[in-house]
């Protein structure tokens, strides 16, 4: 009797592994996936799981755990917006957007906060209030948009802060300060961002590895608040950064 292994169902090593041979879809939202023949390989800056289109009128800020020293995260600010981007292992089968949504809500609900979940450019967002203490004392509620994106094995998450978030929630704004929301800006950066996901086996929600480039230089931390820590796993407020604006010129 032949194994059930036999020639006639046996993989033969000679040929491709179907699975590599598999057609990916980015979202249409982007990010884009690596893979697709449409993402782009040049003019872009190499973070290894991310690489975000390279302009010279963004500033780009890595976020570093103290803890590892591992790149946590990467914040990239547009005038007086920022966007904080972060990419993790998800399924084949299905997202995790839809379960980690209410985990961030329980989360600033915890903090004191509140939020609220609205369609947006993204899919379906949060748009969170969180209490937050000014450098000088004052307390106040910030603003922020939590964005999720689905991948082929992958989640990017993003959150917007600054007063784009608050044009979009309906705020009237000094008209200095709306000029510089910029908010489209960092939508178009978050669209054209590519994400590597890479083919080693990863538990879902583990962290895709950021790195440093080379010509990176070290910076002292930015004064805006972070995301809550418990909703970000990211780096808390005031975690060390190294700036990477100067590689953008690409």
């Amino acid at each position: 009797m032949s194994p059930f292994w036999s020639g006639r169902t046996r993989p033969d090593p000679s040929q491709p592994d179907p699975a590599s041979q598999e057609q990916v879809v980015s979202p249409e939202t982007g990010p884009m996936d690596s893979r697709d023949p449409a993402a782009p390989t040049e003019g872009v800056l190499d973070l290894g799981a991310l690489r975000l289109p390279a302009r010279k009128d963004l500033k780009i800020r890595l976020d570093v755990d103290k803890t590892s020293g591992n790149v946590a995260a990467v914040t990239v600010q547009a005038d007086a917006s920022s966007v904080q981007l972060t990419a993790f292992a998800a399924p084949r089968s299905a997202g995790v957007w839809d379960e980690v949504r209410p985990e961030i809500a329980k989360a600033v609900a915890g903090g004191g906060g509140s939020t609220e979940e609205r369609e947006g450019s993204f899919g379906t967002e949060l748009v969170a209030r969180v209490p937050t203490t000014l450098p000088d004392g004052r307390k106040v509620l910030q603003v922020q948009r939590f964005c999720g994106v689905d991948g082929p094995r992958w989640f990017v998450r993003a959150v917007f802060s600054g007063p784009e978030v608050l044009q979009s929630v309906g705020a009237t704004l000094p008209d200095e300060l709306a000029s510089r929301a910029r908010g489209t800006d960092l939508e178009d950066l978050v669209r054209g961002t590519v994400v590597v996901r890479g083919t080693d086996p990863m538990a879902p929600r583990e962290p895709l590895p950021l790195r440093v480039p080379e010509s990176a230089r070290r910076v002292q931390p930015a004064a805006a608040p972070a995301a809550p820590p418990a909703a970000s796993d990211g780096p808390a407020a005031g975690a060390p950064g190294l700036d990477a604006t100067g590689p953008t010129d690409g």
